[in-house]
Order: C-alpha cells, then structure tokens, then sequence
C-alpha cells in the first residue's frame, strides 16, 4: 500500500492506496506518530484507492482514532466505496467517526 499525506493549515490527509498489507500497519502508524506533533484540528483518512479493508487496515484505522482522540483531533474517513463504507459502519458510530464522500469533507474541512 501506496501512503501518502498532504496538509492544508490545520487540516492533515493521509492518502491511501492498493492493497493494504500487514507490514503497512506499521509504516501508517509511524506517519501518523510523525504528524502528531503538528498543530491539527482534523486527520483525514482518503480511501478512494483503496477497494478493501481486512484486519490489519481496521487495526490501522482503530489505532488513528484512538492516537488522534487522545490529541483531541477530530477523526474523519473519506471517498471509500459501498462495500468499505457498509464495513466501517459496522465498526464506527457515524457521529464518532464521519464517514463522508469526498465532496462533503472537501466542503466541511478544506
């Protein structure tokens, strides 16, 4: 799997792409541990190139939620297709962790 980030003022995106693997967990933690010394409001997570989540991808994203939760960061996760979306929507309560097209977080954080 492909990460990548970009930041608008407060606002941090990771950009994932292919096939997450079990050795990826890791290289998205480290990004992550490496990005939260920055002053943020929102971490964004853009799953529009990514077709499908197994556990180590969930693992992933539970460990974001809870680094950014202890940081106060909002937590949000964009641009996933149906199958990830009916996924994550069994895992996160909607008001918890948004689950949003990439317009509406584009419209509500950028």
């Amino acid at each position: 799997m492909l990460v990548n980030y970009t930041k608008s003022g407060k606002v941090l995106v990771f950009h994932l792409s292919g096939l997450f693997e079990f050795h990826d967990e890791a290289k998205l933690m480290s990004a992550m541990r490496e990005k939260l010394d920055d002053i943020l409001s929102v971490i964004g997570v853009d799953l529009m190139h990514v077709e499908n989540l197994n556990s180590a991808a969930m693992a992933a994203l539970l460990s974001m939620l809870k680094m950014a939760d202890e940081k106060r960061i909002d937590f949000v996760i964009f641009a996933m297709n149906q199958k990830i979306q009916i996924l994550l929507e069994k895992v996160f309560a909607r008001n918890y962790v948004p689950l949003l097209t990439e317009e509406e977080f584009r419209s509500r954080y950028l």
